[in-house]
Formats: C-alpha cells, sequence, structure tokens
C-alpha cells in the first residue's frame, strides 16, 4: 500500500467521527477536491484533505460546524488551495495510461470471447484517446458543478441521473466510433493466436493485480478479464465452437452468456467499491 493510500485509508476511517451535517459538508468537499486536482500530486491533495478533516473534527469536539469553521465557501477554499499546489506530469500521465489501459482490455475482452470476430486496433486506439480526453473533462466539470447542482438539486436521485446524462452524452461518440470508423489495422485472433492473447491477457491481469496497492478496489477488473478469458478458452475449442455456432439456439446462449458476464463484472464492481467508500 503506497503513502496516498494509506492517507486514503486514514481519512476513511476518521470519516466515521463526523456528526451527519459535517459528513455532508465534508463529502462535497472531498469529491470536489479529488476530481478538480486530478492533475496534481496525488500525495499532496490527500495530505490536505486529511489535515482539513482533522481540523473539522476538532471544531466539532467543540460544537463548531464546519460550515461555519471554515467561515466562507467551501468551494473558495478548495480553489485556493488547488491554485497553490502544482501540476504533476507523472501523476496526469499515469492517469491517462491507467483509462486508455482499462479502455483497451475492457473492448478488447469481450471480443476475444467471439472467436470470429476481427479486432480493429486502429478504431480502438482513436476511441480509446477520446475516451482518455472525454473522462478527465467529464471529471472537472463535475468537480465545477458539484456545489452549483448540490445546490439546486438535493434529491441525491436526481443528482446522479444529472451526471450519468452529462456523461453519457460526452462518453456517446466513443460507441459512434467503434461502430463507424474502420481502419486498415484490422485482424482475426482465431485458434492459436487468440489462445495466447487471452492467456497473456490473464496472465498480466493475475501479476498486475498481486502486486497492486489496492486488491480489492481493483478486483473488479481482474474478475472481468477471468470471466472473458476463460470464455475465450472454452469458445476456441473446437468442438464447442462447432456446437455453439451451428444453432441459432446456441449462438442465443451464447451470447446470454456474454450479458450474465458484463452484468456480473458492473455488479462486483458496484459492490467493491461501494465497501471501499
Amino acid at each position: 500500500m503506497n503513502s496516498s493510500q494509506k492517507l486514503i485509508e486514514k481519512n476513511n476511517s476518521l470519516r466515521k467521527e463526523l456528526n451527519l451535517k459535517n459528513e455532508v459538508f465534508y463529502s462535497d468537499f472531498l469529491i470536489y477536491m479529488r476530481l478538480g486536482s486530478i492533475t496534481k500530486k496525488e500525495t499532496i491533495v490527500e495530505n490536505i484533505l486529511l489535515e482539513i478533516l482533522e481540523d473539522i473534527l476538532d471544531a466539532q469536539r467543540e460544537n463548531i460546524d464546519a460550515n461555519k469553521y471554515f467561515g466562507k465557501s467551501p468551494k473558495m477554499v478548495a480553489d485556493d488551495i488547488l491554485k497553490s499546489i502544482p501540476n504533476s506530469i507523472t501523476d496526469t500521465v499515469k492517469l491517462a495510461m491507467t483509462v486508455l489501459f482499462s479502455f483497451a482490455i475492457m473492448t478488447l475482452l469481450p471480443v476475444l470471447a467471439n472467436p470470429n470476430a476481427k479486432i480493429d486496433l486502429g478504431n480502438m486506439i482513436l476511441a480509446g484517446i477520446y475516451t482518455c480526453l472525454a473522462s478527465m473533462l467529464i471529471l472537472k466539470q463535475i468537480a465545477r458543478s458539484i456545489y452549483v447542482i448540490n445546490r439546486f438539486m438535493s434529491n441525491k436521485v436526481v443528482r446522479y441521473v444529472t451526471y450519468f446524462v452529462l456523461a453519457s452524452a460526452l462518453l456517446a461518440p466513443v460507441y459512434l466510433i467503434l461502430l463507424f470508423v474502420k481502419t486498415p489495422l484490422t485482424f482475426s485472433l482465431n485458434g492459436f493466436a487468440g489462445v495466447m492473447v487471452s492467456v497473456l491477457i490473464m496472465a498480466g491481469f493475475i501479476v498486475w493485480w498481486l502486486h497492486s496497492n489496492n486488491r480489492r478496489f481493483n478486483f473488479p477488473m481482474l474478475f472481468a478479464a477471468l470471466v472473458f478469458g476463460i470464455l475465450s478458452l472454452i469458445i476456441r475449442i473446437p468442438n464447442v465452437q462447432g456446437t455453439v455456432f451451428r444453432s441459432q439456439f446456441g449462438k442465443n446462449s451464447y451470447a446470454i452468456i456474454i450479458i450474465i458476464a458484463l452484468v456480473s463484472f458492473y455488479v462486483v464492481s458496484h459492490i467493491v467499491h461501494k465497501k471501499s467508500d
């Protein structure tokens, strides 16, 4: 566990001591800071967040609410803090590479599960670059609008729906690129090539997960890699492939299995990330 993760764990533990009013106040502040600092050094940001949390807890023990303790708009305080923290090229590149890698793998895995599908590496790269830029823009915009949206939309469900609609609108071009943009960098992963790629991806994910700082948080990615990797191996067994794709029933059944695998990934992600909050 790295220093940033230790700070986050300590923050999560101390937040349990906040009363309801201060918890709402600090949660908004924390989300605004973290989303607004994606190009900043994570350790510096988490140290500041922890210091502020400890100050709020000290004030709470003296029956002083967090909003009174701050004395002015929390957004203004956060903006002043963010301006004082220099941008980190290393952390920005790391975030961009994480988004690109995650997108590439999560796009490739379902395709590998279909031995007859062709992989267009060119449109995957284009869609991945757009996803990276759009993701950073979405995080920045959510950070900038969080206090405005929370002020006019007190209902959590309405807020989440608003965020979902905005994110969907920005990410819609990804699907358009994958569906309609064709490049010469197209190839198939039939037979042995598909088996080797599947094995390498699963092995790579296992090694990555074993060396990751937060195994619980990263488990959904490992889960998806193993599920789709195993499916891609099974479907490439000659007798199995012939049986599945010989009839419409077999094709439909396999499609349902793929959908169940995708839904399982999202369910596992939700459970793990909820426990990590």
